[in-house]
């Protein structure tokens, strides 16, 4: 695939970003929509961000004991996505959306459970950091 340019267009308020002809090797990819997220038509999201230190060695233990879960994660009422990002040795972030408050609220009581159940392969206590979405793109 050939390097392309690639142009972001961010349209005045009111205007519609056009595809003119573009040079040779200048690609519009996308029109970023912007506003503040009372005036998004998106359903608003929640998000759960957990930091978890583990002993290195217990890495495929831990995504063993999730895969055996993973049909209770799935039903959590609200919860549209749930990554898994590996930070560095023995470090990872869970980070966990949801559609709302409330339902972030009771997922967390589900991902409790789950994490004490994978207590003896961690190094400190999981932190959590939690919010909804103020600004996205």
């Amino acid at each position: 695939m050939p390097n392309r340019t690639v142009l972001w267009v961010v349209p005045a308020l009111g205007e519609r970003a056009r595809d003119t002809n573009l040079p040779e090797g200048l690609e519009l990819r996308r029109v970023l929509r912007y506003g503040p997220p009372a005036q998004s038509k998106e359903p608003p999201m929640y998000y759960r961000i957990t930091n978890v230190s583990f002993k290195p060695e217990s890495r495929d233990a831990i995504f063993a004991q999730a895969d055996n879960v993973r049909d209770q994660l799935a039903a959590i009422a609200g919860l549209s996505a749930l990554h898994t990002v590996e930070t560095g040795e023995g470090s990872m972030m869970l980070v966990a959306v949801y559609d709302s408050q409330a339902n972030a609220e009771e997922g967390a009581k589900v991902a409790q459970q789950v994490l004490g159940t994978m207590a003896a392969h961690f190094t400190a206590m999981p932190t959590q950091s939690v919010g909804p979405v103020v600004w996205s793109l």
